[in-house]
């Protein structure tokens, strides 16, 4: 179920999943009470991304199955995630993008947003907005 979709039927209530035809996709999934997974599906090589997580308090990120020559930083006090290439884009198909550390705050769900993705050549990389992905979750 997907909420605030702006619905067929003219609500913003719970509606199908909208369809997405753009080249990137992003989700956040639930590993366990410290730990969340950033997942991918892109079209196009990435040489960087860059994110928010509202509900929780980072405390560590690292490359999942991304190239080792990536830096992966967060910032605790933004909920910023930042990855860059140095070197060896992430080839395009689907994976897990990072791996987040963090102490959840929200009794409600986690969203990832202000959601940019980069290929090799510097341009941005088009994604559905982010209320047409799997970027919030409840939290269990």
């Amino acid at each position: 179920t997907y909420y605030n979709t702006g619905c067929a039927d003219g609500t913003d209530g719970c509606c199908e999943e909208p369809t997405c035809d753009q080249p990137f996709t992003i989700s956040l999934e639930y590993i366990d009470a410290n730990t969340l997974r950033v997942n991918y599906s892109s079209t196009e090589e990435i040489a960087g991304f860059q994110f928010e997580l509202d509900g929780a308090i980072i405390t560590g990120s690292s490359g999942d199955e991304i190239p080792s020559d990536w830096m992966i930083g967060s910032d605790s006090t933004t909920g910023k995630v930042l990855g860059n290439a140095f070197g060896t884009p992430i080839p395009a198909g689907e994976g897990g993008l990072v791996v987040l550390d963090v102490n959840i705050t929200s009794t409600e769900n986690l969203c990832l947003k202000d959601i940019i993705v980069s290929p090799p050549s510097g341009a941005a990389i088009d994604h559905c907005p982010e209320y047409w992905q799997l970027t919030c979750i409840d939290v269990p």
